[in-house]
């Protein structure tokens, strides 16, 4: 195989894995302590429910850039970036799925 070919099958390697990348695991049920004491009635399940929500962000965001040729979202930022990100997504979705704001319990306790 040339140089050149070589470099093409490399390239179109590098392309696939990119793509698959794009795609990320699904959240395991297994990685979350069952027994965790959480506070204002949220669940073990509702983190679970925000985490599978933000996963399937991250997967639209990235398939997105990929269509563009751009690199992943994960690849572009510094991690405290992306991690603010994740925390942001995390604050904003957990009293989704809890049906109640968190924030507004906190902050007005006796309303």
């Amino acid at each position: 195989m040339s140089y050149p070919e070589e470099c093409t099958k490399i390239k179109c390697m590098q392309d696939e894995l990119e793509k698959l990348a794009c795609t990320p695991n699904p959240v395991g049920p297994t990685g979350f302590n069952p027994a965790a004491k959480l506070p204002y009635g949220l669940e073990v399940h509702h983190v679970r429910q925000a985490m599978e929500s933000f996963v399937d962000f991250l997967g639209f965001l990235n398939r997105q850039l990929y269509n563009k040729g751009l690199p992943r979202i994960e690849s572009m930022l510094m991690p405290a970036n992306f991690s603010s990100i994740v925390g942001e997504f995390m604050k904003v979705n957990i009293p989704v799925f809890l049906k109640n704001n968190l924030f507004e319990i906190t902050l007005f306790p006796h309303n």
